[in-house]
């Protein structure tokens, strides 16, 4: 949910700080958005490099993480893809 409300700014045209103040959020998210600290930050983080392509910042975010490997990674992104896909069949039967 972090990683969707990180395109708000975008979506409405306006800053992620008046966002973030319209809006009732847990800090932790606050502090994701704003910040890009916590957890979700770093989640965030590792989102946004690899959309990029930033290898290295992949791999800083994945040692801060300590629990994820490029393997685990991409097995992961696949496995969203594929449930994505799979909800998305299901929505237009």
């Amino acid at each position: 949910m972090t990683g969707i409300m990180s395109l708000l700014d975008t979506l409405f045209g306006m800053e992620i700080r008046q966002v973030v103040d319209k809006l009732e959020m847990p800090e932790e998210v606050v502090r994701a958005l704003i910040h890009r600290e916590g957890r979700l930050g770093c989640k965030l983080r590792l989102i946004e490099a690899r959309e990029k392509g930033d290898v290295e910042q992949i791999g800083k975010v994945m040692a801060e993480l300590e629990f994820l490997d490029q393997t685990n990674l991409v097995k992961t992104e696949l496995d969203s893809l594929n449930c994505a896909n799979r909800d998305s069949q299901s929505a237009s039967s």
